[in-house]
């Protein structure tokens, strides 16, 4: 008989010089409810209940007069602040803009590229986030066995290449202002992936993380605190080191001040992933039943994706696995808010999210009133732009 698989449940940061300590708190996995760990609870005093479900999971239609024009104000105030929704779909960037249906971004790159296309073949899109102003966004492309990092003004769809790599094999980025920096999930060795961080000129990009894991999804922590939230899962192995399971993804935060790890969402149930922080206290992320999965499924199409330079994001994991839950997570409870999601995105009491028909506004608040922006399938992932000059449309 083999013996039973190990499996490792925490990843570290990487040691990136001498006296680099690699204190993580580790999380006790409770079977039947989240583990929210302290640093989370100090923050509102209670514990969150993640099987706890509002009276409705789905966003409904609000009656009445008084939330009528309670929900008017709340989309009125959310459309002047979010101007342009980038949606990643199909490996093409589409462009939501107010009374408009969805648009390519067409860029003289991009054009030339072929990513118009419906099926890319030369290149194709693998990540996208907000730029490092307003009206800018910033996207990953994997072209000629090269990943690049471009920046386009949306106005005038000036663009600017900060970051190419050959042997560079990452998705899912994020830009952070305040942190002047982007990270990505990078594909490690035997089936793993890792954080990486590169500066928002495109220099040096650089492993945070490391272990027998699966970290992904970075987000930053707003305010500039040098902070990524992200989710992290293990890997079980047999003695031969076979790829044997994973367990349930959990949110962690690597704190770059003192080189710390911290679980702050666990449990054994469900994977929660794709975190987006709001503030200390709030933060968004999908949630999904967990299933333990056989070897040869989600780690071997995730290795799959990065090694045919097509490793996109976790909406592409997200198909496979299907749609999850979106929850609103604060000290004192997991909050549903929509189901059937596959990506979304979340900046201040604004949220945006994606199912398998449309993109949809949604009060993370009240988690009852919801808005079609526009009718668009295969989304991929989703970002907030913050507002500028609306871009011009192409000729």
């Amino acid at each position: 008989m083999g013996r039973a698989p190990c499996m490792h449940t925490q990843s570290r940061p990487e040691q990136h010089g001498e006296g680099a300590s690699a204190h993580a708190l580790v999380s006790q996995i409770q079977p039947n409810s989240a583990t929210i760990t302290p640093e989370l609870q100090r923050l509102g005093g209670r514990g969150v209940d993640a099987t706890h479900r509002p009276d409705s999971d789905c966003p409904a239609h609000a009656g009445g007069p008084a939330r009528r024009r309670t929900r008017d104000r709340f989309f009125g105030s959310l459309r002047r602040m979010a101007e342009i929704i980038a949606c990643l779909a199909r490996g093409r960037l589409l462009l939501l803009c107010p009374g408009r249906p969805a648009e390519p971004l067409v860029t003289p790159l991009l054009e030339r590229l072929g990513t118009r296309a419906l099926e890319p073949a030369a290149a194709r899109v693998i990540g996208v986030t907000r730029g490092r102003r307003a009206g800018e966004l910033c996207y990953a492309m994997q072209e000629q066995g090269a990943t690049s990092v471009y920046a386009v003004t949306l106005s005038t769809r000036q663009e600017e290449r900060l970051f190419r790599g050959v042997a560079a094999n990452f998705s899912e980025i994020d830009s952070s202002v305040a942190d002047e920096a982007l990270a990505c999930t990078v594909a490690g060795e035997r089936d793993t992936s890792w954080l990486g961080v590169l500066a928002d000129d495109g220099r040096g990009l650089r492993t945070v993380t490391e272990g027998d894991v699966i970290d992904r999804s970075p987000r930053w922590a707003p305010g500039g605190r040098a902070e990524l939230v992200y989710a992290s899962a293990g890997i079980g192995r047999t003695r031969s080191g076979a790829w044997a399971g994973r367990s349930p993804f959990a949110l962690h935060r690597l704190r770059f001040a003192d080189n710390s790890v911290e679980v702050l969402v666990s449990d054994a149930k469900y994977d929660y992933f794709a975190p987006v922080p709001v503030s200390q206290a709030l933060l968004y992320a999908v949630r999904r039943s967990y299933q333990p999965l056989r070897a040869g499924s989600f780690i071997t199409r995730i290795a799959q994706f990065f090694a045919a330079g097509q490793g996109r994001s976790s909406a592409t994991d997200s198909a496979a696995l299907g749609p999850g839950e979106l929850v609103r997570i604060t000290p004192q409870r997991c909050q549903a808010v929509a189901t059937d999601v596959v990506a979304f995105d979340a900046v201040g009491g604004a949220v945006v999210y994606a199912n398998s028909a449309a993109v949809l506004r949604a009060d993370g608040e009240q988690a009852t009133q919801f808005e079609v922006v526009g009718e668009l399938a295969g989304v991929e992932e989703l970002v907030i732009v913050p507002a500028g000059e609306l871009p011009t449309r192409p000729s």
